[in-house]
């Protein structure tokens, strides 16, 4: 178990997702996988989180970054964004994406409308 987290790459800050990220969950994808997502903001400066856990909470990956922000919600919206593309990079077939932000959870299952300030995530 632990033997596939240490093959992981390890990534400095901001560096993006990683090409051999499929490669190491390749035997986990039929499994249900859960991703947990979270921003943070103050002032002109954000971060996001994201961690990967596959069926039995094991950490599998994850990614934290400071990004270009101009509120709390903005950030919540660029980590569910970012776990999106981590979750098609690692080609889960199964998988739950969670955030603490309620509203951020209503306009990701609101089809077809999306404020016009989230557009240019």
């Amino acid at each position: 178990m632990w033997s596939d987290v240490g093959s992981a790459p390890i990534r400095p800050e901001g560096s993006g997702l990683s090409t051999s990220r499929s490669v190491l969950l390749s035997s986990q994808r039929s499994q249900s996988s859960k991703i947990s997502c979270d921003g943070a903001f103050k002032g002109r400066g954000a971060a996001i989180g994201v961690v990967l856990r596959n069926s039995t909470d094991c950490f599998m990956d994850g990614i934290g970054k400071r990004i270009l922000a101009v509120s709390s919600q903005y950030a919540e919206v660029a980590a569910v964004r970012e776990a999106c593309l981590l979750a098609f990079a690692t080609q889960l077939r199964l998988c739950t994406i969670e955030s603490d932000n309620q509203e951020v959870i209503k306009l990701s299952t609101t089809e077809g409308f999306l404020p016009g300030k989230f557009l240019l995530l």
